[in-house]
């Protein structure tokens, strides 16, 4: 008995491989190696999104801090509700992220560069220390970087622009957003993106104002939440990181003291 050709060619791709096989492997470690978490990033995973999202699973919707919309914590909510362990579960939706982020990555490359530039560049990433490093952690980086690849993917994807991928696209870049403030600055990048690529035309305005739609929707109730808690719908300090990045020669002491506040 033969195999089916859809499986067949699913194995016979290299990126699908590469993607498989980083699952398979740090999906491994998250699960069977780490039962508990250490300083870093999960600092943010025991003190604020373990919090926060059963506050969120027990009906008290909460504005959190200033530098994260409620999509992730609603993940984790749902993953109460369900009786999961949020830890594991963190740590499996970090690992899946990754390995789905990683694919599209490749994939894209692939439309862009061809294949061996592709697959060269999606080892490089599936290599990089600091991917790793997130992947089997419990946090929101890599569920943040699926979300941002996919949206980029869709609008490189070859073609004359479609309204549909440019909505999926807008859909994705809101859910970023709600996740993590600083996915707003995909709009003005993709709006820019897609003006250089297609020029100004009926079906370049058509893609765009799918775009912006499909991103303004979802994120409208989040900033009425806002606005009514802060009197600000865009109110966040996603600004107080960049300052960090820039002015601060050690992010751990910067937060520990009063850097971020005054800034």
């Amino acid at each position: 008995m033969t195999e089916p050709r859809t499986f067949r060619n699913l194995a016979s791709d290299p990126l699908n491989l590469l993607a498989a096989a980083f699952l398979l492997v740090w999906g491994t470690v998250a699960v069977t190696c780490r039962p508990i978490g250490d300083f870093g990033v999960e600092t943010d995973f025991y003190g604020d999104f373990a919090h926060y999202s059963l506050e969120w699973a027990q009906g008290r919707p909460t504005l959190m801090n200033g530098f994260r919309g409620p999509l992730y914590y609603l993940v984790l909510a749902a993953a109460h509700w369900l009786h999961l362990d949020l830890f594991t579960t963190a740590k499996l939706i970090s690992v899946v992220s990754a390995a789905a982020a990683l694919r599209i990555a490749g994939g894209m490359l692939r439309g862009i560069f061809g294949s061996l530039p592709s697959l060269a560049a999606s080892i490089v990433i599936a290599a990089s220390p600091v991917a790793v490093e997130y992947t089997y952690r419990a946090c929101n980086d890599l569920f943040y970087f699926l979300l941002f690849t996919g949206a980029v993917a869709l609008t490189f994807r070859k073609g004359e622009p479609d309204a549909r991928d440019w909505g999926m696209a807008g859909l994705l870049t809101s859910a970023a957003y709600l996740t993590r403030y600083n996915g707003l600055f995909l709009v003005p990048a993709a709006i820019a993106a897609g003006l250089i690529r297609f020029g100004f035309s009926l079906s370049t305005v058509r893609a765009l104002g799918a775009y912006l739609l499909a991103f303004v929707i979802p994120a409208l109730p989040w900033w009425l939440f806002v606005c009514s808690r802060t009197g600000d719908p865009l109110w966040n300090t996603a600004h107080q990181n960049v300052a960090i990045a820039i002015l601060s020669g050690n992010p751990h002491l910067a937060q520990s003291g009063s850097f971020m506040s005054s800034t």
